[in-house]
C-alpha cells in the first residue's frame, strides 16, 4: 500500500500498517516530475498536487489551511530538520518530559503496544526518530499536507496521515498514550480548543507534551539591547500572525492552556534558552547556536509571504530581510531565543 493510500486510511487499522518504500527517482521522472522536486513525497504524485500552490518566488505553499503562510517545500523541511537537530542537541533527548516513563507504563497496560501521535509532524523527523528509539511503540505523524521526505527511511512502526486539526479529529476517545505537538502555533487560531480535543483522544494515564518557540529574540548581553531592526522584524511577524487570528504570545501560556482543559494532572513546564549564534564557549551551546543560526536564516526567507500579508511591498520586505540578516551576522551579535515546554498526564481510571 502506498504512502498516499495510507494517508487516507482509518486509524482503527494504523497499528497494523507498514509503510511502503517511497517511489523511486526513476518513477518520478517517468511521471514528469522535475529533477529538483525529487525530495518530497508530496511532489511525486498528481494525487497530491491539489494541496499546493506556488508563490511568486517559486516556493511551494500549502492551500489547505488559510492561516499558515510558511512554505511547505524542501527548503522549509531543511529548516525544520535543523530545528529538530538543534532541539535534540540542546535537550540531549528527543523530548522534554517523562515520555519514556509514560511509554513504559502504557506498554505494560496495552499488551506491549503503546500508541504515539505527533500533531503537525512536518517532514516527520521527530516521529521517525521516536519510532526508531522505541520500536515497540506504534507512532503516527499527521500534517495537513504530505511533506515527508522520500529519501528518509521510515521504520515499520511509523506511519503518516493527512489531518487538519482545525476540523473535528478523526479518532475516537482514548486512542493514544502519548500526544506530542511542537511549533504549530503559527497555523492554529484556537489553541485551547485543540488542546482540549486532544485530551479527549488521550488514554487514561496518557501524556501530552507541548513545545513552542517564542516569536522574538532577546539580547544575551546585559549592556546591549536588541537592535531596532530586529525588534521591527519580529513585531511585524507577530502582527502578521495576529491579523490571521493567531496568538503570537501563546508560547508563554502553554501551562494555562493545559490547566484550562481540566483533564490533566501533574502539570509541568520548562523554559530553555537557545543561542542564535556560536558566542558561547560551551561545545553543546556552540553547536546549538550554529543550528539555530541556520534555522533563523531560513525562517527569515520563509517568512516573506507572511510579511507581505501585512501590506508591505516586496522591496520593503527584501530590505527588512537584508537588514535583519546583517544584524544577526555581526561578530558581536549576542542573542538568544526562548523555547517553552509543557506537559501533563491524564488521570488513570
Amino acid at each position: 500500500m502506498s504512502y498516499y493510500e495510507r494517508s487516507v486510511d482509518a486509524l482503527d487499522s494504523f497499528g497494523h500498517q507498514l509503510l511502503s518504500p517511497p517511489p523511486s527517482v526513476d518513477s518520478a521522472v517517468e511521471e514528469g516530475v522535475d529533477d529538483d522536486e525529487y525530495d518530497l513525497i508530496s511532489l511525486r504524485s498528481s494525487q497530491c498536487s491539489q494541496y499546493f500552490d506556488y508563490d511568486y518566488d517559486g516556493r511551494l505553499l500549502q492551500n489547505v489551511n488559510n492561516t499558515y503562510l510558511l512554505p511547505a517545500d524542501s527548503q522549509e523541511m531543511d529548516r525544520l530538520s535543523a530545528q529538530h537537530q538543534m532541539l535534540f542537541v540542546r535537550n540531549s533527548s528527543l523530548f522534554v518530559g517523562p515520555l519514556d516513563e509514560a511509554l513504559e507504563e502504557a506498554r505494560v497496560k496495552n499488551y506491549g503496544v503503546p500508541t504515539v501521535l505527533d500533531v503537525g509532524c512536518g517532514g516527520g523527523d521527530w516521529v521517525i526518530d521516536l519510532a526508531r528509539q522505541f520500536p515497540y511503540a506504534i507512532c503516527l505523524g499527521t500534517d495537513i499536507v504530505p511533506v515527508q521526505r522520500s529519501e528518509t527511511y521510515v521504520p515499520e512502526n511509523c506511519s503518516f496521515e493527512l489531518v487538519d486539526v482545525d476540523l473535528p479529529l478523526p479518532w475516537p476517545e482514548n486512542s493514544f498514550d502519548i500526544i506530542h505537538m511542537r511549533d504549530i502555533n503559527q497555523g492554529i487560531t484556537n489553541y485551547d480548543s485543540l488542546v482540549a480535543r486532544l485530551c479527549q483522544i488521550l488514554r487514561p494515564g496518557g501524556l501530552i507534551l507541548l513545545a513552542e518557540p517564542e516569536i522574538t529574540i532577546w539580547s544575551a548581553a546585559s549592556d546591549h539591547e536588541v537592535p531596532y531592526v530586529l525588534e521591527l522584524y519580529w513585531r511585524t511577524v507577530r502582527n502578521a500572525l495576529r491579523r490571521r487570528g493567531v496568538d503570537p504570545d501563546l508560547p508563554l501560556h502553554l501551562y494555562p492552556a493545559l490547566l484550562r482543559t481540566g483533564a490533566l494532572q501533574a502539570l509541568h513546564h520548562d523554559e530553555l534558552g537557545i543561542p542564535c549564534s556560536t558566542y558561547f564557549t560551551n561545545a553543546t551551546l556552540q553547536q546549538t547556536g550554529e543550528l539555530n543560526s541556520r534555522c533563523l536564516d531560513e525562517f527569515i526567507t520563509s517568512s516573506k509571504t507572511l510579511l507581505l500579508s501585512t501590506g508591505m511591498s516586496r522591496d520593503e520586505v527584501a530590505l527588512l530581510q537584508f537588514q535583519v540578516r546583517d544584524e544577526l551576522s555581526k561578530e558581536d551579535a549576542r542573542f538568544f531565543q526562548r523555547w517553552f515546554h509543557c506537559w501533563g498526564r491524564k488521570p488513570s481510571w
